[in-house]
Order: structure tokens, then C-alpha cells, then sequence
């Protein structure tokens, strides 16, 4: 293990950081898998061939959909488990996930990646706080996250989800009206 992960290791102990966890068992069913790790539960769903939701699951059921209103779709799926891993597949994209710790990495049919957890980081839990770090891809350019100032590209630029009523703001004020913790990544595997 590298310095710098083993570093942030010691931080997430200290700050009573849970990381994901390492992959106990997992559940398969006809609109996706349930994975059970030593920390949390994680539903992964599919909508579509190309769409699919991960879910961490808390001690207390969430019925929440949020934004979702769409439900979970019987796609036809091919599985294989490896000692690290296993890979749920559609006829458009690969999900690999990681067991120790437990990631996730999307690949296109051509095995480009698409979307992936940052090695040695991925998903973190502080209390209620969810945090999931992403390996940024070469070349990859951000848009969304909501009613933001600064440029329509978000790479190499941080904001905070957290609304106020900021009244005559400048081009580099954060926050401000409106946070939708949502963003679409634009790289060489997203086609």
C-alpha cells in the first residue's frame, strides 16, 4: 500500500471514516445484485442496458427514490466472479466490482473506461455523509452539479452542495441557489 493511501487510511480512523468495505456476500436478482460488505449494503440496479444505480443501504430500509421515479427493469445480464472481483455485463457496458475494498469501475463493450472509483479512496461514509471519490479519465471534461457559477466545464474546479440565498453574486461565489449533486463526465469511453 502506498504512502499516500495509507496516510488517508489513518485521516478516515481518526475522523471516524467507514470506507466501503470489503465484499462479504452479495445477492442476485432479475433487475440487478445486492452486495453485502463488513461496513454497508449496496443495491446496483439496473434501468436500462446502459443505465444502473448504486445504492449504499443504511440500517434503516430507504424507500426514497429521490429523483428516480423510474423502477428497476429485468435486464438480461452475464455474471462472473474472480477472486477480486466479479463482472455483471449487459449487451452495453461491463460493471467490475472490486471486493477489498469494494469499487466500481464501468467499461463500455470496447473496454474503455467509462466511470471509475479513485484506488485507495472510493466510497466513504461519515455519519450520514456519503462520499464517493472518482479516478479522473484522461481528457475528461465535467457539466452539471446544479445552479453553479464559473465555467460550464467543472474540471479543476471544487463546489460545495449547499444552498443559500446568495443575492448579487459574482462569477466565483459558491453556494448559491440551488445544488443537484449530479454531473456528467465526458471522456473517450463515454461514446
Amino acid at each position: 500500500m502506498g504512502k499516500t493511501v495509507l496516510n488517508i487510511a489513518n485521516q478516515a480512523k481518526k475522523n471516524r471514516i467507514e470506507m466501503g468495505g470489503i465484499v462479504q456476500s452479495y445477492k442476485r436478482s432479475d433487475v440487478g445484485i445486492d452486495v453485502i460488505t463488513d461496513t454497508r449494503n449496496y443495491e446496483i440496479r439496473f434501468y436500462s442496458e446502459s443505465i444502473v444505480r448504486i445504492h449504499q443501504v443504511g440500517e434503516v430500509r430507504d424507500e426514497n427514490q429521490y429523483s428516480v421515479i423510474q423502477d428497476p427493469a429485468s435486464v438480461k445480464t452475464d455474471f462472473e466472479e474472480h477472486d477480486d472481483s466479479f463482472i455483471v455485463s449487459t449487451r452495453a457496458l461491463d460493471v467490475v466490482i472490486s471486493k477489498s475494498p469494494i469499487s466500481f469501475t464501468f467499461l463500455n463493450k470496447d473496454g474503455l473506461i467509462i466511470n471509475q472509483d479513485e484506488p485507495g479512496l472510493g466510497i466513504q461514509t461519515q455519519g450520514e455523509q456519503v462520499t464517493v471519490y472518482k479516478k479522473l479519465q484522461e481528457g475528461e471534461r465535467f457539466v452539471g452539479l446544479g445552479e453553479k457559477t464559473g465555467p460550464l466545464d467543472r474540471r479543476g474546479h471544487g463546489y460545495e452542495n449547499w444552498n443559500t440565498a446568495h443575492f448579487a453574486y459574482d462569477e466565483e461565489a459558491d453556494p448559491i441557489f440551488d445544488s443537484i449533486p449530479f454531473y456528467i463526465g465526458i471522456n473517450s469511453g463515454s461514446s
